[in-house]
């Protein structure tokens, strides 16, 4: 650059930099007053801060000579000032002409956001006492930076970013992400938002086994060599090994024995998947067929349900080719198979097992028919609704008074000998349900008709 071309330059500046201000609101007059006081260039607005900006234009409006200043041209340059500081910590040009309209208006956004910003309700990681919840504690403290701010209001994540620096021709999705990815990492507010990185590591790690790794950062407060050094330690080779190890014994111990087991077929699946995003994150590729087997052949439940499933499983492309739509259907045929159990278990509570349940209703007047006998059975959810309120109530009555006599014959046969007494677990039973919800149940049939069907045909997940 030739002599020539600096002076132009430093000339220029001053001049851009009058030109913004008289775009911002100022007058002539206003503006003269602001050089008069040093104000020169964009770059002077680095250093100043809202009270300082607020001092020099009471000195301005007060003079003497008493000049001019809107109230839009204050919040304007304090704008302007955000602006300056903000672009110059991410290391961009600040020149006056590239505040434009459209950059006041963005940056005027931006400061409100920021100023109404809130508790996110994103906590800290818990602290990391195990080498085998590194993962989790990894993800879990990248999610706490993203939503911490440091100098500026950047997310503190940018200390402990992958690349230092940024990739040529780079698009990002969000601004938070852009921030993340251009912030320098060095300067006098990188070297304080390092250090509470740092502080904020320390406090998690310092009673677990990750600590010594990382104390060697302790008198410097490095927290971006400290994050640097656990991740080598526990994303290296040696721990791969270990961690790789460690998924695959996770999915050869879990075991599914049905759901009045301990493990539920949620947590069930939850370990493979688990297991299987540990080993993608360290190269280790298992294909969608040995998960479907290693699904399948650790199920332990040997119910009708889950054998026919099983089956259709391995006899289907589409379901033995994919771990999703295997789980799918899985899914889907042990909640209908529970369905059912539990329909037939509520059934029992409102109808006797013994054939004489039905007659009491039908053929031998004990429903108190007035005239006409009624059904005392399961009920279908229309049949019910469509009975009337009267009817509903003779079904109840007539319920009850079937389970009396029922428990008056057990114990008279008790008491002859108890010869039949085995037969007195099989008496109605009166129970507290809500009678419309009790009495509309579909009869057990229909729904094993369904579940059979359903897994037979394997279309439960196609």
């Amino acid at each position: 650059m030739t002599l020539f071309q600096i002076r132009t330059g430093k000339m220029a500046a001053p001049a851009a930099f009058q030109a913004a201000l008289m775009r911002l609101g100022f007058n002539q007059e206003s503006v003269e007053a602001l050089v008069a006081n040093g104000l020169l260039t964009t770059e002077d607005l680095c250093t100043l801060e809202d009270k300082d900006i607020e001092q020099v234009l009471k000195i301005i409006r007060t003079g003497p000579p008493a000049r001019e200043v809107p109230f839009l041209a204050q919040k304007h340059l304090i704008t302007f000032c955000f602006w300056a500081k903000h672009c110059n910590r991410l290391g961009e040009p600040i020149t006056a002409n590239l505040f434009t309209q459209q950059a006041l208006e963005a940056y005027t956004m931006m400061m409100s956001l920021t100023s109404k910003e809130h508790d996110t309700g994103i906590k800290a990681p818990s602290e990391l006492k195990k080498d085998m919840k590194w993962k989790t504690f990894k993800e879990g403290l990248i999610a706490y930076l993203n939503a911490l701010k440091g100098k500026h209001n950047i997310p503190l994540a940018y200390v402990i970013r992958e690349d230092e620096a940024l990739q040529a021709n780079q698009v990002f999705p969000t601004k938070h992400h852009r921030l993340i990815a251009v912030t320098p990492l060095l300067g006098i507010e990188f070297d304080d938002d390092n250090g509470r990185v740092f502080d904020i590591l320390k406090s998690l790690l310092v009673n677990g086994p990750a600590w010594t790794w990382m104390r060697a950062y302790n008198n410097t407060r490095n927290g971006r060599q400290a994050w640097i050094s656990l991740v080598n330690h526990f994303e290296g080779d040696a721990q791969r090994d270990r961690m790789k190890d460690h998924a695959f014994s996770s999915i050869a111990a879990a075991k599914y024995y049905g759901d009045r087991k301990k493990l539920s077929f949620e947590t069930y699946v939850s370990i493979h998947q688990d297991a299987y995003a540990d080993l993608e994150q360290y190269g280790e590729v298992v294909s969608e067929e040995k998960r479907v087997r290693d699904l399948l052949v650790r199920i332990k439940d040997n119910s009708p349900a889950a054998n026919a499933a099983n089956g259709v499983i391995l006899a289907t492309p589409n379901l033995r080719t994919s771990f999703a739509n295997s789980v799918a259907h899985l899914a889907m045929t042990l909640q209908l198979n529970q369905s059912y159990q539990d329909s037939r278990n509520v059934s029992g509570l409102n109808t006797s097992n013994d054939a004489k349940g039905q007659g009491c209703g039908r053929g031998r007047g004990h429903g108190r028919g007035r005239g006409r006998n009624i059904y005392l059975g399961s009920y279908s959810p229309d049949a019910w609704q469509r009975l009337s309120a009267e009817d509903k109530k003779r079904v109840v009555e007539g319920r009850q008074q079937s389970a009396q006599q029922q428990s008056q014959q057990a114990s008279n046969q008790s008491g002859r000998g108890g010869g039949r007494g085995g037969r007195g677990g099989r008496n109605v039973s009166v129970t507290s349900v809500n009678q419309d919800e009790a009495s509309a149940i579909t009869g057990p049939t229909m729904i094993q008709e369904t579940v059979d069907q359903s897994i037979l045909q394997g279309a439960l997940s196609r």
